[in-house]
């Protein structure tokens, strides 16, 4: 797994053999967050932003209440074409939360 930092967007990147999905995050005190696909307009589009959204939510629920913190998401970035998973988009917010959490090493861009 790879950990990015962009200045603004905390990003988490898993490639698995064929499998790839990319997850970005931005924190802040809304609880509404707005959702970026990076794809270009001509990819197609596999994957719902709704269902990255919940996951999201999802995930940072978990983590929050495991490590006894309130961490907020105000952005999420995706990109529609990766990999499909009902579960992948939970496990990176939680990745990125708790990396974060204990100190852990973004590499800058």
């Amino acid at each position: 797994m790879q950990y990015i930092y962009d200045g603004e967007f905390y990003k988490a990147v898993k490639i698995s053999g064929p499998k790839h999905n990319l997850l970005g995050i931005s924190f802040g005190m809304c609880d509404c967050p707005k959702i970026l696909s990076l794809n270009k307009k001509s990819d197609e589009s596999l994957i719902d932003e709704n269902d990255v959204l919940s996951q999201v939510k999802n995930g940072i629920e978990k983590i929050n209440e495991e490590l006894g913190a309130e961490y907020s998401v105000s952005q999420i970035q995706f990109v529609s074409s990766d990999t499909p998973s009902e579960v992948i988009y939970d496990e990176l917010a939680q990745e990125i939360v708790k990396r974060l959490h204990q100190g852990g090493e973004f590499v800058k861009v």
